[in-house]
């Protein structure tokens, strides 16, 4: 009997937890296309295929669930730049213009490597224009560890200080050139008559995009570097 009850217990959390994630990538996808206000909770249980007062039962109402899905994004991120963070805080390799530029790499992997759907990059850039509040939460967890271990790297390379103002901006420009590129993919694809972004067309990208993040940073490309592009 009570192993009865622990099956109907786990189906029944099972359940929820599906729920719970259908709802919330409704809301990614739905939030990122129309923003916060031209959506109805209608549209949402309608997109997530559930019942209308699923929404209030899981989340309490559309603001709760939309805080959600801000959350489930900004863990997802923390996630994706933990290891490139990781890698700039690490002692090996101790030169600190050779940590950057394997973390310029690395993070070039993250962004285009990934099987993440459009979907999240368009509901973060239009968190960014219609709600800051959400977006300080995602940039939190986005981007500013990898700006500022870049920062602190940078700042050794060139022997100054991590809070000199050309230092943060340096690392802020290096981190949204390859940030860009991502946001801004369909833009770049019409612009090169490319319908979709195959192995050689990322190489190509990935040696143009490290060029430009080497010259925000001040270094000189690795020589291996060249190699990497021609294999």
């Amino acid at each position: 009997m009570e192993q009865d009850e622990g099956v109907r217990s786990n189906g029944h959390a099972m359940r929820t937890a599906e729920t719970r994630a259908c709802l919330i990538e409704a809301a990614i996808a739905m939030f990122g296309d129309g923003g916060f206000d031209a959506v109805s909770t209608r549209q949402l249980a309608d997109r997530a295929g559930v019942g209308l007062a699923a929404i209030a039962y899981h989340f309490g109402g559309k603001a709760e669930l939309f805080e959600a899905a801000v959350a489930s994004i900004a863990e997802y991120c923390r996630g994706l730049t933990r290891e490139v963070s990781d890698q700039l805080e690490a002692d090996a390799p101790a030169d600190p213009a050779e940590r950057l530029t394997r973390a310029v790499r690395a993070y070039f992997g993250v962004l285009f490597g990934g099987d993440e759907p459009q979907s999240w990059v368009n509901f973060l850039v239009r968190c960014s224009i219609d709600t800051p509040d959400a977006y300080d939460t995602l940039y939190e967890a986005a981007f500013r560890p990898l700006e500022t271990a870049l920062a602190v790297n940078l700042a050794a390379h060139l022997a100054v200080s991590p809070d000199e103002q050309e230092v943060r901006l340096r690392a802020y420009i290096a981190t949204h050139s390859i940030v860009s590129m991502r946001t801004n993919r369909e833009a770049f694809l019409r612009h090169l008559g490319w319908t979709d972004l195959g192995p050689a067309q990322i190489r190509i990208l990935e040696g143009i995009v490290t060029s430009l993040v080497h010259n925000a940073l001040m270094l000189k490309p690795a020589a291996d570097n060249k190699g990497n592009g021609d294999a």
